[in-house]
């Protein structure tokens, strides 16, 4: 798929799907990274945002040199360049995030980012599984074109929604107005993802 023809699928639907944007192997040498790290929750339903351990998690992963190797990822941060028609500012609340199997209560609910970010500039997440992620893994699930709904106090009951799944190397790019959730976890082992976030200068 050419540039052009990305630019206009992002900008009319609100997000992207970008099948191997990454090397696959580079995704998994951050997983491996993420791995043993995780090895302390084990047992644990789900882990909070904040959670000490959440926040813990998140100053070793993404300090991390395989995370930044993503994150700064050339093909992407000029896709992002001409999306912002200008520069690209990083590290704009990068996240890394487990979701536990079973445990449906942890699956984020429908939500738009910008209501929690609340800085009223345009912004992209990059979402990324760092495992195969079938759709029993619980992937994200996204409504086109509810970017253009603009920033909602209530989500409407009557959204369409679109969902896929993912491989390492897969990314799914997320306008801050886009309506997401988290399909719940029905496998038997832990999602693991990251999100980047990004702006225009």
């Amino acid at each position: 798929m050419e540039r052009l023809d990305r630019l206009e699928i992002a900008r009319r639907d609100g997000f992207l799907f970008w099948p191997d944007l990454f090397d696959r192997r580079s995704v998994e040498a951050l997983r491996d990274r993420v791995v043993p790290l995780c090895e302390r929750f084990r047992g644990r339903r789900g882990l909070p945002y904040d959670d000490p351990d959440f926040v813990q998690l998140q100053c070793e992963v993404t300090v991390l040199e395989e995370f930044d190797r993503l994150r700064r990822h050339p093909p992407l941060l000029d896709f992002l360049a001409a999306l912002f028609a200008g520069p690209v500012l990083t590290h704009q609340g990068d996240v890394c995030r487990i979701f536990f199997p079973n445990a449906p209560e942890f699956a984020t609910p429908a939500h738009q980012d910008e209501f929690f970010l609340r800085r009223g500039t345009e912004c992209w997440s990059v979402w990324t599984p760092l495992v195969d992620c079938p759709l029993a893994l619980g992937p994200l699930e996204l409504s086109p074109g509810s970017h253009r709904l603009g920033l909602l106090n209530e989500i409407p009951d009557d959204l369409a929604w679109w969902s896929s799944p993912l491989h390492c190397g897969d990314a799914l790019l997320i306008h801050h107005l886009t309506i997401h959730r988290a399909l719940p976890n029905v496998g038997t082992v832990p999602r693991l993802s990251i999100d980047c976030r990004y702006r225009g200068r």
